[in-house]
């Protein structure tokens, strides 16, 4: 793929915008581009620059197209940034998965975890955390750090998550005396967190559904459950 990214270069206009980036002519907008071609320009910018491209789309299916292809030609990963349905009911019933996925995105474009970035103008348009009020809500762990459950607990309720008996989602989390689980949105599977006293004794990834340990972890981040979390 390096050699096909590298011939898309060879296209003139795209050179010279790729020269201009370089040399810090930033920022720079290409419009007037087809879905596909969007995404071999895209992916060409951000493997030649290394800096960070956002190819913005009309709708959600066109987007998901041109974030598929993107990681083809890179990859690497390419975070998706769309919109959230609004919510008529209940809040404690609804699902934020969406809000979520959109908080992962950022912090992964925000830690430079990922080569470029597709939105929806409607993803775009949205109200979100500003990046310092994302980085002050974000909570870290580590394996033998020095932390009470009381202040994990209370971390989590800042940033948005509901206390439930057994941890089955992201968002959610849990406490059974030194023990504390959680599900962070940047995580396949929640994370137990295993005290002994003010300290942390074993930090592991578990089945959410078995409640078995998959693997030892040396940290663990957790981000917001929310978009519109609470004031840390």
């Amino acid at each position: 793929m390096r050699a096909l990214l590298d011939e898309i270069l060879r296209e003139e206009e795209l050179k010279k915008l790729a020269e201009a980036v370089e040399k810090g002519a930033c920022p720079a907008v290409v419009s007037g581009l087809g879905s596909a071609q969007r995404a071999a320009a895209a992916a060409a910018l951000a493997e030649k620059t290394g800096i960070g491209v956002c190819v913005i789309c009309s709708e959600e299916q066109e987007a998901l197209r041109v974030a598929a292809d993107m990681r083809v030609l890179t990859g690497r990963p390419i975070e998706l940034i769309t919109e959230r349905e609004p919510v008529f009911y209940q809040v404690l019933g609804a699902s934020r998965k969406q809000e979520q996925d959109r908080l992962t995105a950022f912090h992964r474009i925000q830690t430079g975890q990922t080569a470029a970035a597709v939105a929806t103008v409607g993803g775009l348009l949205l109200r979100t955390l500003p990046p310092e009020d994302l980085e002050k809500r974000i909570f870290r762990v580590e394996n033998g750090g020095a932390c009470s459950p009381e202040a994990l607990t209370d971390a989590l309720v800042i940033a948005g998550y509901r206390s439930c008996e057994q941890v089955e989602g992201t968002g959610q989390f849990s406490r059974r005396g030194g023990i504390v689980d959680f599900y962070s949105p940047l995580y396949a599977d929640p994370v137990r967190v295993e005290f002994w006293d003010d300290e942390i004794d074993s930090l592991s990834s578990f089945d959410s559904e078995t409640q078995r340990r998959l693997q030892s972890l040396d940290s663990a981040v957790i981000l917001p459950a929310s978009e519109t979390a609470a004031a840390a």
